[in-house]
């Protein structure tokens, strides 16, 4: 997290950035940096009960990052999901991005 906050993060607006997890407490020792984050989520099926965080499961996060992108950002044009072993290089993504037509649907990855 530490190198993530001091490079591409310092890139994009942090209201845009969401931190998901799937640890539901503090005493977590793979996420215990994420918790002062105010983008810091932990997963949630559709029920409201945490995603489990078995690698198989992982669904049940992507899901959750869709509903969440919906609601809170709902005008948006393009939608960028990057894991946390992702390097992203914003100029090339947003010249790429700007050659596509945002009305039409695309998964690209």
């Amino acid at each position: 997290l530490r190198d993530i906050e001091k490079t591409w993060r310092l890139h994009w607006k942090p209201e845009n950035i969401f931190y998901i997890s799937d640890n539901t407490t503090e005493n977590s020792t793979e996420d215990h940096d994420f918790y002062h984050l105010p983008n810091y989520l932990v997963a949630m099926d559709e029920f409201g009960n945490p995603c489990p965080s078995e690698y198989l499961k992982l669904m049940c996060k992507n899901e959750f990052f869709y509903r969440l992108v919906a609601e809170k950002h709902p005008r948006k044009k393009w939608i960028v999901r990057v894991v946390d072993d992702t390097w992203v290089n914003k100029n090339n993504l947003l010249r790429y991005l700007g050659s596509l037509d945002y009305s039409q649907q695309h998964y690209l990855g």
